[in-house]
């Protein structure tokens, strides 16, 4: 009940505090590279969330959303996308950048938990946020040099943009935003996400 009831604050924290952009502008939807994706990736009900690791409403977010997966990632599959804020969030296209570098070797997800329970911390060194990004690979046991090439590789940043663009076209100007089978949700506490998650599976 307690659990519960933590989750419920903090997403109503979230959607009070959502990260929005300045007036972007829509065009046509981008076709975003594949997603990082968790729970039983073969599912039909998919949850997509467009984030950006140095949003705080994302963060306050996180724990909500490992919550939700741990009571219903064995039905439906959950995919993370990117949606750095560049106006408001000097590092967030970096810290993108450095999951999909982890990624290349196996810990994408590993470095996502990573950089949201340590947000406040790297978030706060600004442009010296990269030694903490260095400190977190060594703490995932990754091969050093092939993660700093990785990050060097503009095709990880290109796919961080790729996302983007393809946020942008789908019209998504805050993070987080959540999609449900394509269809952009609203909801006003962590309970109605979760309860439009269970409908959705027991439909299927």
């Amino acid at each position: 009940m307690k659990k519960t009831l933590v989750a419920l604050a903090i997403s109503s924290a979230l959607l009070l505090t959502a990260c929005t952009a300045p007036e972007i502008a829509t065009g046509d939807t981008a076709a975003s590279s594949d997603a990082w994706a968790k729970g039983d990736v073969s599912s039909t009900v998919v949850l997509t969330e467009y984030s950006d690791f140095e949003c705080p409403a994302c963060g306050n977010a996180y724990p909500a959303i490992k919550q939700l997966l741990a009571t219903q990632g064995d039905s439906i599959r959950f995919e993370y996308r990117h949606f750095p804020l560049t106006e408001l969030h000097k590092n967030a296209e970096p810290a993108a950048v450095v999951a999909e570098a982890a990624g290349k070797q196996g810990k994408f997800w590993e470095m996502h938990d990573k950089l949201f329970e340590n947000q406040k911390a790297w978030s706060a060194k600004g442009a010296d946020a990269q030694s903490l990004f260095t400190t977190y690979a060594e703490e995932l046991g990754l091969d050093m040099a092939q993660f700093a090439a990785d990050k060097a590789d503009s095709t990880l940043l290109d796919k961080v943009r790729a996302d983007r663009l393809a946020a942008i076209g789908l019209r998504v100007n805050s993070t987080p935003t959540f999609f449900l089978n394509g269809v952009k949700l609203k909801f006003n506490s962590f309970d109605e996400l979760s309860q439009l998650v269970q409908n959705a599976v027991a439909a299927k």
